[in-house]
């Protein structure tokens, strides 16, 4: 005996229709207003700052005091160095140049560090160690072309002939890596092979 609690097959259908029914309509319904309206996400009008009103430099303003003096014609200006000091750093050098007078706490730091004598040559002795790096290290282009790590050469090997000098191998008791193999011709190279 079938008990259904008096739900019929055509009234379980329409329940379960119904019941998965609304959560699909919910999902399409919060999808679809999620992709109108004017703003993010449809919650209001998008607020961006008027490109006519956006400037890259502050506007010109009056100054308060209008009792600056105007500048005389032929009057140096006030940022400007005169022609005499600069001309007088070029030729005596300027105060930059000068030795540092240094604490004995900065002289004992310095002296544990041995910066107080630095080496005259030792641009001379960083080039030297480097460049053995360089020499040695492959370069950009030929670490990405991991496919042409072997040989330059390609060839295909003469399967007879390589037939008969494993048979000679076994017969005379020697390994099978020894003696020369036979090589019929090079490989022939690919179009992109031949540009990489």
């Amino acid at each position: 005996m079938n008990v259904n609690n008096g739900i019929t097959g055509s009234n379980m259908f329409t329940i379960g229709l119904f019941s998965t029914r609304w959560p699909v309509l919910m999902i399409l319904l919060i999808s679809i207003t999620a992709c109108g309206g004017e703003g993010p996400l449809g919650l209001g009008k998008k607020e961006s700052p008027d490109e006519f009103a956006v400037v890259s430099h502050s506007p010109l303003a009056v100054p308060p005091d209008y009792s600056l003096r105007p500048p005389r014609p032929g009057a140096s200006r006030p940022g400007e160095r005169a022609v005499r000091d600069v001309a007088a750093e070029e030729l005596f050098g300027s105060s930059r140049n000068k030795p540092i007078k240094r604490s004995a706490g900065e002289k004992a730091i310095l002296t544990g560090a041995d910066a107080l004598s630095p080496d005259p040559n030792i641009r001379e002795k960083i080039e030297k160690k480097f460049s053995i790096y360089e020499e040695e290290e492959e370069g950009f282009f030929q670490s990405i072309q991991f496919w042409k790590k072997g040989s330059d050469e390609e060839s295909i090997i003469d399967a007879n002939a390589e037939a008969d000098r494993l048979r000679e191998n076994t017969v005379q008791g020697k390994a099978p890596n020894e003696g020369q193999i036979e090589a019929i011709r090079e490989a022939e190279k690919s179009l992109l092979e031949e540009l990489f």
